[in-house]
């Protein structure tokens, strides 16, 4: 918890200060994340992500999620969600295997990610 706490401090400083970007441009609004853990099971997760209430209307949020932190693939919020967080569901994943994922958020022009977080998805049902 400690840990996660210390990273959840040190992800805010960066995005403050404009560090973790996706994209070149820089966003006009830097938004934070705050991660819980994902709910992950053999062949499905739900990942979801806390943002500041300025940002939470202005921002296409999602996640990105894949088998390597160069392999991810984009997974929009979609539906409705809470203003000040975004859940996504993903299943069809494969049993007893590491994931890595990123939330992130874009403007339309540019987009910022949070730090890369993993999970092992269960080896039963």
């Amino acid at each position: 918890m400690r840990r996660l706490f210390i990273h959840i401090i040190i992800g805010i400083g960066i995005l403050l200060a404009g560090l973790n970007s996706c994209a070149p441009e820089p966003p006009t609004v830097v938004p934070w994340f705050v991660m819980p853990e994902p709910d992950v099971y053999s062949t499905s997760c739900r990942l979801t992500a806390y943002v500041p209430e300025e940002v939470a209307g202005d921002f296409d949020l999602g996640f990105y999620l894949g088998p390597s932190p160069d392999n991810m693939e984009r997974y929009p919020s979609t539906g409705f969600h809470h203003p000040l967080s975004l859940t996504v569901y993903i299943d069809n994943l494969t049993k007893d295997t590491e994931y890595y994922y990123k939330a992130y958020a874009s403007n339309g022009v540019s987009e910022v990610c949070s730090e890369i977080c993993t999970f092992r998805t269960l080896a039963f049902y």
